[in-house]
């Protein structure tokens, strides 16, 4: 059914003005070659880390926020996003071939009592530069870390909160 109400614009029929923009095939899931790819991810426990090592990863996940977003300060994003108050905390970096940190992906879980009952409420916030996304290595991300959590906890209410702050979160 979803396939005769949402279609891709075909190639011909694409609208007079785009420009020789990067075509997406949106029914393989694949950027195209010619745009650079996440040559690795590491998931990183922020509350693991020393000191130091915690304000160096800050420094260094912070220079690429700023490269996506405008207007958090420093101390902000470091409480909301490395140090947060979660339960569990865990960050996937994105890096470019040369080692280079280009996105992020933080899943947070917090455990509350919501209406008499343990509950769960996961977090996500993402940044990664533009010429790098697509590829779908953050939702592979979130169901990797998340499903376990959910087994081991049937039955216990789980909310979603989504930090969407981007424009292209929506697309």
């Amino acid at each position: 059914r979803w396939g005769t109400i949402v279609r891709p614009i075909p190639p011909r029929t694409r609208p007079v003005g785009l420009g020789d923009f990067p075509r997406f095939d949106w029914c393989t899931r694949r950027a195209p070659d010619s745009m650079p790819k996440i040559a690795r991810s590491d998931i990183v426990v922020p509350n693991k880390l020393e000191p130091a090592a915690r304000q160096g990863f800050i420094d260094a996940l912070y220079k690429v926020h700023c490269d996506v977003f405008d207007g958090v300060t420093r101390d902000s994003f470091a409480k909301y996003v490395v140090e947060s108050k979660a339960e569990q905390t865990w960050i996937n970096v994105h890096r470019n071939h040369a080692g280079e940190i280009v996105g992020d992906r933080a899943l947070n879980i917090f455990e509350r009592e919501l209406a008499g009952k343990a509950s769960a409420i996961f977090r996500a916030e993402a940044g990664t530069l533009r010429t790098y996304r697509g590829g779908d290595t953050n939702t592979r991300f979130g169901l990797k870390l998340s499903l376990p959590y959910l087994l081991r906890h049937p039955g216990r209410p789980v909310y979603y909160l989504g930090s969407l702050v981007h424009p292209s979160s929506y697309s």
